[in-house]
């Protein structure tokens, strides 16, 4: 009979099996259906609870408890005219209240076209912020040091556009900008050209909602 390793005893197996008499040692489970066999609350019976963890086994963590606000979108690079790049080139999310947002599952949405699912660990923790990048390469952002790339499946544009974060088919924030906002990176250009003492990269503008 074949027996599959259930390290945690909660009943469900990982693809690690022997062929036995009987069950032996951690080789006890009779299915190989575990997706956490380090977590004994993890298993397909198991209940969603907000804690980053697929409790369930069904690929995603924390779905169906998220809801409007707990990601919010802090900060856009709108119309990047110092760096190499002719589309705003990242946005800052940060989470205000506990537990630790995890981000993978995410979807980065620009609203009736573009948009792109979050595959990697990305984690927030209360009160923390994480920088999403256009592109990774700190020659052409300006030095940033992103926690995840999402690439050009977003092509934001630089006069209005509308951004939204989305998780589990919920709006978990939105934003939207025009033109009529001030052009900071002119004025960071400007203030370069004028001073003697170059200018440090500064963070994404703060924007509005």
């Amino acid at each position: 009979m074949t027996f599959y390793a259930d390290a945690d005893a909660d009943g469900y197996g990982t693809t690690s099996s022997q062929c036995l008499c009987e069950a032996e040692g951690t080789y006890t489970a009779s299915n190989n259906d575990d997706c956490n066999d380090a977590n004994k609350t993890a298993n397909p019976a198991g209940v969603e609870v907000r804690d980053t963890v697929d409790n369930n086994c069904d690929d995603y963590c924390d779905e169906g408890l998220l809801s409007y606000g707990d990601l919010v979108i802090t900060e856009i690079m709108q119309d990047p005219k110092t760096l190499r790049t002719a589309r705003p080139s990242g946005l800052s999310c940060t989470t205000r209240a506990a537990p630790t947002f995890r981000c993978a599952g995410l979807v980065i949405l620009r609203w009736g076209s573009d948009n792109h699912n979050v595959s990697g660990e990305v984690f927030i923790a209360a009160g923390e912020h994480a920088l999403f990048l256009r592109d990774d390469d700190t020659g052409k952002n300006g030095g940033l040091t992103g926690g995840y790339s999402y690439g050009s499946d977003v092509t934001l544009d630089n006069y209005d556009d509308d951004l939204y974060i989305e998780f589990d088919g919920v709006i978990i924030d939105e934003m939207a900008y025009d033109y009529s906002r001030e052009d900071w990176s002119a004025a960071m250009a400007r203030a370069s050209r004028c001073s003697s003492t170059p200018t440090s990269t500064a963070p994404l503008t703060t924007t509005t909602r």
